[in-house]
């Protein structure tokens, strides 16, 4: 039951057992984008971006179409691991499946950008959303996080 396995991996990663949420999911006959994003929000929240990244890349490849809730995950861990090319990889995805006017997915990839410090894209990116200052209001955590980032 999808749902069992749902709840089974928010629990043992809310307990950091990451690792039990990967042995469960990895008995998983037909994942599908509700695990896929359970198993890589366990990922970030333990720490362990390139896995999570992987797991987003597992998805795709499985023809899983993603959903804002698994892009907003990912990005997340793109944006701790500093993983620049990947972030452009799921902002292209996003343009590809039309996910470009949710405004979670527009804040979670400017966040993205943001921690990748590429701030010129993320920049352009926010010229061209609609909601320009919630947009901006997105990089405000980034550029005070105290890390030393050129506008």
């Amino acid at each position: 039951d999808p749902f069992i396995v749902l709840e089974l991996l928010r629990m043992c990663s809310n307990l950091n057992s990451i690792n039990y949420a990967n042995k469960f999911f990895s008995y998983t006959q037909t994942p599908n984008v509700f695990l896929f994003t359970a198993l890589i929000d366990g990922f970030v929240s333990s720490g362990l971006y390139s896995e999570g990244i992987h797991s987003y890349y597992q998805m795709i490849n499985s023809s899983i179409l993603p959903d804002k809730y698994v892009i907003a995950s990912v990005l997340n861990a793109c944006g701790c691991q500093l993983a620049l090319r990947e972030c452009r990889e799921v902002h292209w995805q996003v343009s590809k499946l039309g996910l470009s006017s949710d405004r979670l997915t527009r804040m979670k990839l400017l966040e993205g950008y943001g921690k990748c410090g590429a701030f010129d894209e993320a920049n352009q990116w926010c010229e061209i959303t609609i909601d320009f200052t919630i947009s901006k209001m997105a990089l405000v955590p980034v550029v005070t996080s105290g890390k030393d980032y050129i506008l």
